[in-house]
């Protein structure tokens, strides 16, 4: 049985999948274990009163960092889900995703920058001058592009195209468009 290709999209969703993992949960249940045995240990030995009053503070505070860390997991794990869903459907401005995940556009543009570095996304980069997404062309050397010269949008100065995909302006370093 010839097997089925996975579109891009099911392949972003299996690497975000992948990235989360259950590594918030399995936080979660090692302070919770901690703190069980702590307060176990409080309950079995024969210190003085201020001792198993501070060992217990100790394990409140283990109970409550379990908790902060896995309501902070669920929160970035909804983020990265809303992200991606925009990204898919063709979202690519950084304002508009911005909205769209209930997080400020620096949040969101640090999101976007793991999960392109991660590879949830791909063939992408983020263009700050313009604040959106911009997606890589797959090749630029055609006969019609190269030796053209083009401004650089960051800082406007002019560069001749060699055919390389993504190039980089000579002088600041910002990724060239053909347009």
């Amino acid at each position: 049985m010839p097997r089925r290709t996975r579109t891009p999209e099911e392949i972003a969703r299996n690497r975000l999948e992948r990235e989360l993992g259950n590594s918030g949960i399995i936080a979660g249940a090692v302070f919770s274990g901690i703190a069980t045995f702590v307060m176990l240990t409080i309950a079995l030995t024969r210190y003085e009163i201020s001792i198993k009053i501070i060992i217990g503070i100790i394990a409140i505070l283990l109970l409550g960092l379990t908790i902060y860390l896995g309501m902070n997991y669920l929160k970035q794990k909804n983020a990265m889900e809303d992200i991606l869903e925009a990204f898919l459907s063709g979202e690519r401005s950084i304002s508009n995703i911005s909205i769209i995940s209930g997080l400020n556009s620096k949040a969101v543009m640090k999101i976007i920058q793991s999960m392109i570095i991660k590879g949830i996304i791909q063939n992408a980069y983020i263009d700050k001058l313009n604040y959106k997404i911009v997606e890589k062309q797959k090749t630029t050397d055609n006969a019609n592009n190269i030796g053209k010269v083009v401004k650089c949008t960051g800082c406007g100065a002019k560069n001749t195209l060699k055919g390389i995909v993504d190039q980089k302006c000579e002088y600041c370093g910002a990724v060239l468009s053909e347009e």
